[in-house]
C-alpha cells in the first residue's frame, strides 16, 4: 500500500490534462490556474492506500486525476461506504476542512490512483485574492452539497433496484472499478442483494 508525492512541475502535458478537470467548475484564468497548480503536490497511490484515517486530522483538498477514492466510516468494526470520488472530483475530510475537527471518515484508494493535493491555506488565500477562485470554490462546494442532497433522496425514497439503476446510469464506470461489496455498502444493501438485483436486470 505504497504512495509517493512530489512537487508539481507545470508541464504543457499536465496543464492539458488537469485544465479540463478544473474548468468544469467554471473557467479559471490561466494565471490563477497556474498559481493553484504550482502549490499542489502530485501523488500516486497504490490500491488500498489510506489518505486519511477516521479520527485523524488533515484539511488538504485532493483532486482525483485517475482512479477511485472511497470514503467510509466505521461503527463497531463495520465499514459503511458513504461516497466515492472519481476522476475529476475533489475529496477532503469535510469535518477537518470546515469545522477544524478530526475526520469522521476514512479515505482510501480503491484502485491505483493519481491525484493533486492542495493545502487549505492556499485555496482560501487565493479565494480571498481572486474572485474567479472564489467562484471556483463555491462551485465545488455546491456540487458536494447537491451530491449529499441527492444521496438523502436516493436512500430514503427509492427501492434497492431503483438505487442500482440510478447508480448504473449515473456512474457506469463505477461497476468496472470498484468491488461490489463497496457498492453494496454505498447502496445500503448486502452484497447478496446487489448480486440478485444485477442478475434480474
Amino acid at each position: 500500500m505504497s504512495f509517493r508525492e512530489i512537487p508539481v512541475v507545470l508541464t504543457p502535458e499536465l496543464k492539458e490534462k488537469v485544465g479540463p478537470l478544473l474548468n468544469r467548475f467554471g473557467p479559471l484564468p490561466e494565471g490563477i490556474m497556474e498559481e493553484l497548480i504550482a502549490h499542489a503536490r502530485y501523488g500516486e497511490a497504490s490500491r488500498g492506500r489510506i489518505f486519511i484515517h477516521q479520527g485523524d486530522f488533515n484539511d488538504d483538498v485532493c483532486l482525483v486525476l485517475e482512479g477511485v477514492v472511497r470514503a467510509y466510516h466505521t461503527v463497531e468494526d463495520k465499514e459503511y461506504t458513504d461516497w466515492f470520488a472519481l476522476r475529476g472530483q475533489f475529496f477532503s475530510a469535510v469535518s477537518c476542512y470546515f469545522q477544524g475537527v478530526p475526520s469522521t471518515h476514512t479515505y482510501h484508494a480503491v484502485r491505483p490512483s493519481r491525484y493533486l493535493r492542495f493545502p487549505k491555506s492556499v485555496i482560501e488565500g487565493m479565494a480571498e485574492r481572486h474572485h474567479a477562485m472564489e467562484r471556483f470554490v463555491r462551485a465545488t462546494v455546491t456540487e458536494s452539497f447537491l451530491i449529499l442532497q441527492n444521496r438523502i433522496v436516493y436512500h430514503r425514497f427509492k427501492t434497492a433496484a431503483e438505487r442500482y439503476e440510478e447508480l448504473l446510469a449515473d456512474t457506469p464506470d463505477l461497476f468496472q472499478q470498484v468491488p461490489l461489496k463497496y457498492i453494496a455498502s454505498y447502496m445500503g444493501v448486502s452484497p447478496e442483494t446487489l448480486s440478485r438485483i444485477r442478475a434480474e436486470q
